[in-house]
This record gives structure tokens, sequence and C-alpha cells, in this order.
């Protein structure tokens, strides 16, 4: 996440995983237009994300082949991680899959929880988890883990135990997120706690890319079991 010592990185911008993590998540939110044309159409919301499916497809398929998909190729990259290496990347697969057994699973109050779930609640988690991490390698507080605001970096980055890279802060961003996603979505208060704690237990779990699944089908199946209790 740097080079040198911690206080070398002292007011700098936070490094090059910080920057793919905010672009793999501001891509994460094109899914959330899906919600007005879903209360407008279902099927056409449906069609179109397996569209953008077959089309990441093929464009992964041709860039494997050293051939490029120019636009979708261009952002593959930008937004790819060193884990991803060569082979085919199966972020943008789970997470248009995530959506769409969303949408064709569940009614449409708790499908709109789990695209929110997994626009704002996913995304929000890692950007802040790894921005808090940049900003405890960079030790910005003097002396480090000393201070107020040096024992709250500590706080906000500890690990969550077997949960890996997880952090207190990115899971207490996701609750947020999804708190506030889901208030604005018309649900009460209580519910809406219940909506965000759901989330982030989900979000928490060392899934890697298969928390795109289970973020937004978990959340809107949390959402729909509150309905139906009523």
């Amino acid at each position: 996440m740097g080079e040198g010592p911690a206080g070398g990185f002292r007011g700098k911008f936070p490094g090059p995983r910080l920057k793919t993590e905010i672009i793999r998540k501001a891509i994460h939110l094109l899914i959330v237009p899906v919600l007005p044309l879903a209360a407008w159409s279902r099927t056409a919301a449906l069609g179109l994300l397996l569209a953008g499916l077959g089309l990441y497809l093929l464009s992964e398929g041709l860039r494997m082949r050293g051939r490029d998909l120019p636009l979708i190729a261009f952002l593959t990259r930008l937004a790819s991680r060193p884990r991803d290496g060569d082979r085919l990347i199966l972020g943008p697969v789970t997470w248009l899959a995530g959506a769409f057994l969303t949408l064709l699973v569940f009614p449409p109050r708790p499908a709109g929880v789990g695209i929110l779930a997994l626009a704002l609640g996913d995304g929000l988690a890692s950007v802040a988890g790894t921005f808090f991490l940049s900003l405890r390698y960079r030790d910005p507080f003097s002396p480090p883990g000393k201070s107020a605001g040096g024992r709250l970096l500590r706080a906000l980055t500890s690990n969550l135990g077997f949960l890996g890279e997880k952090t207190t802060g990115g899971s207490l961003a996701c609750f947020m997120a999804v708190w506030a996603g889901a208030l604005g979505l018309g649900w009460p208060l209580g519910v809406a706690l219940w909506l965000a704690l759901i989330t982030t237990v989900l979000e928490a779990l060392p899934l890697k890319d298969m928390d795109n699944v289970l973020v937004p089908v978990g959340s809107a199946l949390g959402a729909w079991g509150f309905l139906i209790l009523g």
C-alpha cells in the first residue's frame, strides 16, 4: 500500500489501491438507474442486465485473446486488482448477476433495498476501509497511536478477526450508507437499522467477489421478511 517508512507518506494522497477501489465502486453506482427502469418495466431492467453481462463476457473473451472491446476493456483494466491477473475478472459478472437475481426474485420494495446495498453499502465499505488503512500506513498523527486521532484511526482500521481484510471503518460506512438508503426508500427507522445491520454482516463475510451476489440477495430477503411479518 505504499513504499518506505510510514512517516514518509505524510501529506500525500492515498496510493493506487485506493484509487482503484474508488474507480471500482464508482462503477458499482451504475447499477442504481436500474431501479427507476424496473419501476417502469421489470422486463426491460432484467433485459438490460443480461445484455450488459453478455457484452462484458464478450469483452473479456476478446481481452484474453489480445483484442479489445474499446470502452469496456479500458474500464476493466482501470478497475482491476492485482489478484485478478490475466484471467476472467469475475467482479462485474457477480455484480450483474447479483442485481439480476435480486430483481428477478423479489418484489420491488425489497429489491430496491438489495440494489442499494450492492451499490452503496458494499461500495462504501471497500472505499472507506481502504482509505482508513491508507491513512494508518501514512501515520498522519504524531506520535502515532497516542493522540486521540491516532487511537480513532487504529480503531477504524482494526481487523475484524477471521473476516480477512475487513475493517471496522469499512463496516461502519456500509451500515450508515444502507441505513440512509433504506430511509430514503421509505422504510421505517427501526426496520432501516435492521436492514443496515443485515447488510453489514453479509458484506463483512470474506467471500471476495461473491459478496456481489450475497449482499443484494441477502439484503432483499431480509427486507422481504420484514414486509411479510408486517
